[in-house]
This record gives C-alpha cells, structure tokens and sequence, in this order.
C-alpha cells in the first residue's frame, strides 16, 4: 500500500467554514471515484496551536496498492474531474507542491 498525504491549501478569500463543508460534501465524492482509490481520508484544520488561522486548509490522505496504481489513476476522466473541483477552492499550484508519498508508522 502506498499512501499519498497532501497539505491542502485553501485559496485566498475562501471561507473556510464553507470550503469545508463543500470539501466534505461535493469535492470528496468526486475523488472517492478516482479508481484505485483504496482509502480517503481528509482532516479538517480547525485550529493552531500557536494562532487561531493554522495556515493550512487541512490533509488529504489518498491510498492505493502501488505508485504504479496511482499513476494510473491520475490518467483517468475521475481524477481529471476531482483536480478540476479542487482549482475551484484549493491552492492547487501550493497544495500540489506540498504533497508527498508517505510511509506510515503506527507507534500507539
């Protein structure tokens, strides 16, 4: 299983009570279709623990089997239609750059 962990980063001016009620409601059905798609999990940032406004809009994490299956994915007409939705509220240009294959440790 590989996992792929994004910082999403909303765009400016976006409300971000609204942003993640449509995040939640409209943009993860469509990329729940993305095939390959093994799990999808989003965190909301609701706050920092040093400010109020943490900076980051929230993480996504996207599983599939292999790089190999999400490469794959990012080919199809679903993938195409959930990164179109996310150019109507992310940052996507900064999100993209912020995002990252990861291995998980689970020590608890």
């Amino acid at each position: 299983m590989v996992k792929l962990f994004v910082a999403a980063y909303l765009q400016e001016g976006k409300d971000r009570v609204e942003m993640s009620r449509y995040w939640r409601e409209v943009h993860t059905p469509l990329t729940a279709k993305v095939p390959g798609v093994k799990r999808y999990i989003i965190n909301h940032a609701i706050e920092s623990l040093q400010e109020s406004d943490p900076g980051f809009f929230g993480y996504a994490e996207l599983w599939f089997e292999s790089k190999e299956d999400f490469q794959k994915a990012t080919t199809t007409p679903e993938w195409a239609t959930s990164i179109a939705d996310a150019e109507t509220f992310l940052d996507v240009e900064r999100t993209l750059a912020s995002s990252a294959y990861v291995e998980e440790h689970v020590i608890v």
